[in-house]
């Protein structure tokens, strides 16, 4: 039975999880958006709640 599955690692959790449910073009554009946010004139919480709403994309 040794050798019969895949190690199942966060990352090939993540890799796996994101093509399933996030379209590849998405996860681009959302991806390159988390990695350009700044707070800009929002408050705290409005960017807090924009950095965790992107965060999945990347």
């Amino acid at each position: 039975m040794e050798g019969a599955y895949e190690e199942f690692s966060w990352e090939n959790f993540k890799r796996k999880f994101l093509a399933k449910y996030f379209l590849e073009t998405a996860r681009e554009r959302y991806g390159e958006e988390f990695l350009k946010l700044t707070q800009g004139g929002m408050n705290v919480e409005a960017y807090a709640k924009k950095f965790e709403s992107l965060s999945r994309f990347f």
